[in-house]
């Protein structure tokens, strides 16, 4: 499955940066700067180890975020984490952990504005799956409908919302997620 690679640097990038950024990939798709020191590729996410090397040998501070999907909310992230993870790829629960850490909860209506576009049964399903220990039998179950169904409703969810929580970083992003929304509501 293919994932946003999402790049913050500490000054603006040069060329050549991206340049060679760009030759580490065969299958790399939409490389685009959003900003001198922001921008993003989508590849798929067997690449996560050669991003890390990359980083790790840079002379400059930048970091990569690994996403399922690219937005406002998720570049805002990027950009807000950067001095905490310099030189490192993580993943957008990891920048939410560490705000909740530091008793940030800013991040939560952005997150709800995401979450808000899924319809309610796949939202119940995707909840499902989680409190079910991502046990796809299990959630069928526990939501008495046959298992095809609840698989049908799992990859509805996932192309709906571009998550798949089949992906430990992906769930927890998800299990924040629900875990505010009880919170708040």
């Amino acid at each position: 499955m293919n994932k946003y690679f999402i790049f913050v640097s500490d000054k603006p990038l040069d060329t050549m940066a991206i340049e060679r950024l760009g030759h580490c990939y065969e299958d790399m798709y939409e490389l685009r700067m959003l900003k001198p020191n922001v921008g993003y590729f989508l590849s798929p996410e067997e690449d996560e180890e050669k991003v890390k090397a990359y980083l790790k040998r840079l002379p400059y501070r930048m970091y990569c975020m690994l996403s399922p999907f690219a937005d406002e909310f998720i570049f805002g992230l990027a950009e807000s984490h950067f001095p905490f993870f310099p030189n490192e790829l993580i993943h957008p629960s990891d920048a939410l952990f560490k705000r909740i850490s530091f008793g940030d909860y800013s991040f939560f209506p952005g997150l709800k504005d995401y979450f808000s576009l899924i319809p309610g049964e796949l939202m119940e399903t995707a909840g499902a799956y989680l409190r079910c220990g991502c046990n796809g039998l299990r959630a069928a179950e526990a939501l008495c409908v046959h298992r095809n169904t609840f698989n049908y409703r799992l990859n509805a969810f996932i192309l709906a919302s571009g998550l798949d929580i089949r992906d430990y970083h992906n769930a927890l992003l998800l299990e924040i997620y629900f875990q505010f929304t009880n919170r708040f509501h």
